[in-house]
């Protein structure tokens, strides 16, 4: 059985969510005296979508055992469209099932079981299953797992060949759009002490491939992505998953840059455990160096900074945050917009208020930077942001935290490590496993 993190894990995953959703539905569809024919014609198709299901994750398990792993940088954007529908259909229904049964023998002779949808978003949901489902059987025709996964991309690409789609999908990583030299190096190494990207690849990799959508998909956060001078704050538990999260921002930034080449995007990640990510001054110089790749413009004027410091008769001085913060700002102006993101700010120790000072002034004073910072939701960082930056409170979503229980769940049962004597038995594990997670 695959890892609860693959592809084929996570398809696992909702199949466990599908088969709980199917015998919620069968239920009504059998014990309600009303049942009408579209509830049962849902049950049908709930059945054969687990079971296109099942197929898909035998595709990906074959693909995966060839070898062949998925890209993180491909996010199955279908699937978790798919996720939130089955989702949306459970707890509706599961609602509808307590309040039932909670009722008195009078009440329940007197209102039977009632179906907790109206008769058009019965049909929407069956609409939306059918579209599923085919997608799920055009995907089923691929034979290589970059093409199952380009299949399973936003559904607004699906009319797209799968060539042009995997032409869209670029690498994780900024995209230098000045010509390079070996002085050009030296002067963007120079600003770059630390670089970010080692971080942003472990947590890219780290992500299951339908976790996080809830955030993209969300109307503050698409908001945020596509105004300038926006202002976005996501805090959260220890174990939430913000680095995670904050992998999955940075990548929707890279997407708007590599297709707006106008949009500058850069990040950087805090760690406790490297006390030069604590320093804004190492902070306000990976922005300016990563920002100084994508214009040459902008690169021409960190470039006036650098010559600064390194006078020919004299030892090179170290870079001033406030003179990095305001040459950030003069680069602004040759962008259309930039985004910058920067994780953990908790972990600077006692610089912490220092840095999201100075972050805070740099949104302040560059009208078109859209500005995302991620934390643990301690009282000095809500003092600085509150009342500037809108609020994202982060917590591991149950549609998460559902989908890899159950592929993790299924795992178990496949390696003998888990025996379940009855299909309610493994729904009631699986819904008192991700109750009990509260976010975490």
């Amino acid at each position: 059985m695959a890892d609860p993190l693959s592809l084929a894990g996570s398809i696992a995953g909702l199949i466990s969510v599908a088969d709980t959703v199917f015998r919620l539905v069968f239920k009504y569809a059998r014990s309600a005296i009303d049942a009408k024919e579209d509830v049962k014609t849902l049950a049908d198709e709930l059945q054969a979508l687990a079971g296109v299901l099942q197929s898909l994750r035998l595709l990906a398990s074959g693909l995966e055992a060839e070898g062949t792993s998925f890209d993180p940088t491909v996010r199955a954007h279908h699937l978790g469209t798919l996720s939130s529908t089955l989702s949306r259909l459970q707890q509706r229904v599961e609602k509808a099932h307590t309040k039932f049964e909670k009722g008195s023998k009078t009440q329940q002779k007197l209102q039977q079981l009632k179906w907790p949808f109206s008769t058009g978003e019965t049909k929407q949901l069956l609409e939306d299953l059918v579209r599923h489902k085919s997608t799920i059987s055009l995907a089923l025709s691929v034979d290589s797992m970059r093409k199952l996964q380009l299949c399973l991309a936003k559904e607004e690409e699906l009319g797209q060949t799968l060539s042009s789609i995997e032409n869209a999908v670029k690498r994780i990583e900024i995209h230098t759009q000045i010509t390079m030299n070996d002085f050009k190096h030296a002067v963007l190494d120079f600003f770059m002490k630390v670089s970010p990207q080692p971080n942003l690849e472990t947590s890219v990799k780290l992500r299951q491939p339908m976790t996080g959508l809830w955030l993209s998909g969300s109307p503050t956060f698409t908001t945020w992505l596509e105004t300038p001078g926006s202002k976005l704050w996501l805090s959260g538990i220890p174990g939430a998953g913000k680095t995670v999260l904050a992998g999955a921002v940075i990548q929707d930034a890279l997407t708007r840059s590599y297709s707006q080449p106008e949009v500058g995007v850069a990040f950087f990640f805090c760690d406790y455990k490297n006390p030069n990510t604590w320093d804004i001054a190492m902070i306000l110089g990976a922005i300016a160096s990563q920002l100084s790749r994508q214009n040459e413009d902008a690169y021409s004027k960190l470039q006036v900074y650098y010559d600064q410091l390194h006078p020919a008769r004299h030892l090179a001085k170290s870079p001033d945050p406030g003179e990095l913060r305001a040459k950030i700002t003069d680069m602004s102006e040759h962008f259309k917009q930039i985004i910058i993101i920067v994780d953990g700010l908790d972990e600077c120790g006692d610089n912490t208020d220092d840095v999201v000072q100075a972050l805070s002034e740099l949104a302040d004073y560059t009208p078109n930077t859209s500005v995302a910072l991620l934390s643990r939701h301690e009282a000095n960082i809500e003092a600085w942001l509150r009342e500037d930056f809108d609020h994202i409170a982060i917590a591991a979503k149950s549609d998460d935290v559902r989908l890899y229980v159950g592929a993790e769940m299924e795992r178990r049962i496949q390696n003998r490590q888990l025996r379940i004597t009855s299909m309610e038995l493994k729904d009631e594990i699986l819904t008192k496993l991700v109750e009990g997670a509260k976010g975490m």
